[in-house]
């Protein structure tokens, strides 16, 4: 299929690229070097996605504007990146992909294959290490604004290369990256360095509020639209929150809850080893990854709490 896909992009024009809602840095940085790959064939292209550009990102050089809005005019192709399923990039884009020729490259094990072409390997780390792929099947070297968005992409996907889900071949893509002059430090610094006094506030009821289930083995935190408010934060402050409480001693699955603008609960299961978080995901309608895994739940938090930890303790003998 990545061959089929490599010849559309070599013979066709005019594309629009997207991502999965609320994009994260796999998301962002694969659709700037698809952005920047598509610069190199000297291809049209748009970006388009619902949700805001997040400003944490803001370092990130863009090869198109950002676009919230879909363009005036069709483009000839759709290119979805990271998106475990279709509904994940929106409703606003559902009639085009209906009508339009779609190229789906995704990594999530629960994706349907809802594109034209699809070029899903569950196998990889992250969407960006299958661009890094494609871009060197189309020799395009890895080098300068395409390497900060592909190492952005595989940074964040494998959490700096320390969860279970890195590979060789992410190591591999990022070696040639920095053997090409990619300046590692920089953006690390850029990555590490965003941190604000108010998500900092955020953190603190958050993280201080967790609760241990299940004699330890459980960890939960739930963040609530009250939180956000009193400290003046949004949805972007909360990544990665999850991460802290899956390191805690004892604790073999982490999960989180929050609460929506529509009163929907959203679910993040983090795990390490042998714990596939994604069956309990996939079971509550969700997706994701063996050790990464979500979905959306009915409100009230009180009542998505006791589905999911119902759940969890279904499907693990903890």
């Amino acid at each position: 299929m990545k061959d089929k896909i490599k010849e559309v992009l070599l013979k066709e024009d005019n594309f629009l690229i997207t991502a999965h809602l609320n994009p994260d840095g796999d998301a962002i940085g694969s659709m700037c070097a698809v952005g920047f790959l598509l610069q190199k064939l000297n291809k049209n292209f748009v970006f388009y996605n619902q949700s805001p550009f997040p400003q944490k990102f803001s370092w990130l050089s863009l090869p198109s504007p950002w676009s919230q809005e879909l363009p005036s005019n069709k483009p000839n192709w759709l290119i979805i990146l990271d998106s475990g399923d279709s509904l994940r990039i929106g409703e606003d884009l559902q009639p085009w992909l209906k009508d339009l020729p779609s190229i789906n490259i995704d990594h999530h094990l629960s994706n349907p294959l809802f594109g034209t072409l699809n070029w899903v390997n569950p196998q990889a780390s992250s969407v960006g290490e299958m661009i890094a792929e494609l871009c060197a099947d189309l020799n395009i070297k890895l080098e300068d604004k395409l390497a900060e968005a592909l190492y952005l992409a595989i940074l964040s996907d494998t959490g700096s290369f320390s969860y279970g889900n890195t590979t060789s071949r992410a190591h591999y893509w990022a070696g040639e990256m920095i053997a090409n002059g990619l300046d590692v430090g920089k953006i690390n610094a850029l990555l590490n360095q965003n941190l604000t006094l108010n998500k900092l506030k955020l953190m603190a009821r958050v993280l201080g509020s967790t609760e241990l289930k299940e004699k330890g083995q459980i960890a939960l935190i739930k963040i609530t639209q009250k939180m956000f408010i009193e400290t003046s934060t949004s949805i972007e402050d909360c990544e990665g929150f999850i991460n802290y409480i899956r390191n805690l001693q004892g604790v073999k699955i982490a999960a989180s809850l929050r609460e929506e603008k529509d009163q929907t609960i959203k679910f993040s299961l983090r795990s390490y080893g042998d714990i596939n978080v994604q069956k309990i995901a996939q079971e509550l309608k969700g997706g994701g990854h063996k050790n990464a895994a979500g979905g959306t739940l009915p409100g009230p938090l009180e009542k998505a709490e006791k589905i999911l930890l119902t759940t969890i303790k279904k499907n693990l003998t903890i």
